[in-house]
């Protein structure tokens, strides 16, 4: 007797992950996600402290993107803004060159406006840290040509924007955090901005969008929204099929890309996906498939960031829940035979499955 619907995709994934952790997984599946909050660079400097006050928004390693520290306490000050609540003074950094009106010799003070938190909110994006992640790993320069296979756009686009154009959100320093990037900026010229090509459209990721980007080319104005589906389609193969139909069609797109590419050229592969049919199995066969012609590389060249932490895997390949008690690190990746895999029962964020690959020749 075949087990249909529900119980075969629990049945699916218990076999895969083991059935304590799969408990533990589903439930962290089934809670609110934890998302990271991208600003668009253009945001204006009163609107940037807006969102540092009242939402209590701290920088992070990603270009752009802030965590929401909720235990971070609002220094109180002796100032008062107009509708007689204590106003924040927020410290200029002293590097960087503020607008002429700015008060070179004092703290500012903010003041609360309407305008000013409407204009927080629209250039604004929510999105899953895992994915902001995934943007960041691509590694994209300035003057280099990216191409998304599989962009609404959304927040990765964003991410990868951001890095090809080295554009930044107005820089100050509040408490002890730094907006300021170690990295220098690079003036956003037709010459150094390089290229973001997506292949894909959503009506309501470009509505969310339009706040966030200055400039946006859709392909066709009659684009589709994304179609819906629930987890019991997976298994009736639903309207994107079944993990096994997805793992093929992903194979193909892999190896298209890696035509593409030039010569030393990245070619990151991520996924949404649970099944291990779609991660590492895609990359083993893509590997079989172009020969010597790939290498597989670590997510990060060097050193890896102080914010990303490489838990090793055990058991069956996907490392258990631990107790994580350092609160700098954001992101914990577990190490799988060809990629890494971000899972919300041990990151606050995904699920994301990571495969960094080098083209080596043709």
């Amino acid at each position: 007797m075949s087990i249909r619907g529900g119980a075969c995709w629990s049945a699916t994934y218990s076999k895969q992950y083991g059935a304590d952790r799969w408990k533990l997984l589903l439930n962290a599946l089934a809670e609110v996600p934890t998302q990271l909050a991208f600003v668009a660079p253009h945001i204006s400097y009163s609107a940037v402290r807006y969102l540092l006050r009242k939402p209590r928004f701290v920088p992070c390693l990603i270009p752009n993107c802030f965590s929401y520290d909720a235990g971070r306490k609002v220094p109180e000050t002796d100032s008062k803004c107009a509708g007689g609540e204590s106003a924040e003074s927020v410290t200029p950094d002293p590097r960087v060159q503020l607008p002429f009106d700015q008060n070179m010799s004092e703290n500012v003070a903010i003041v609360e406006d309407e305008h000013v938190a409407a204009e927080a909110m629209a250039k604004t994006y929510f999105l899953d840290g895992a994915s902001a992640l995934a943007g960041f790993i691509l590694g994209a320069r300035p003057g280099e040509v990216v191409l998304d296979m599989c962009a609404a756009p959304g927040g990765k686009s964003l991410i990868i924007l951001s890095m090809l154009t080295q554009a930044k959100v107005p820089a100050c320093v509040f408490g002890n955090h730094s907006m300021l990037s170690e990295a220098d900026s690079v003036e956003n010229d037709d010459e150094t901005a390089g290229l973001l090509v997506c292949n894909d459209i959503s009506r309501d990721r470009l509505a969310r969008l339009q706040n966030t980007l200055n400039k946006f080319l859709p392909p066709y104005s009659t684009a589709g929204q994304r179609l819906q589906f629930s987890c019991a389609d997976i298994c009736k193969g639903g309207p994107f099929g079944t993990p096994k139909a997805h793992a093929e069609r992903q194979l193909k797109m892999l190896l298209i890309a890696s035509k593409l590419l030039k010569k030393d050229g990245i070619l990151l592969y991520s996924t949404c996906a649970l099944s291990e049919l779609e991660n590492d199995a895609v990359i083993e066969k893509f590997l079989k498939k172009t020969a010597r012609n790939i290498k597989v590389l670590p997510l990060f060249d060097g050193e890896w960031p102080a914010e990303v932490k490489l838990l090793e895997g055990k058991g069956s390949g996907l490392c258990k829940t631990t107790e994580h008690s350092d609160s700098s690190i954001m992101f914990f990746v577990e190490k799988l035979k060809y990629g890494y895999a971000m899972l919300p029962d041990v990151s606050r964020f995904g699920p994301m499955y990571f495969c960094r690959m080098q083209i080596t020749g043709h």
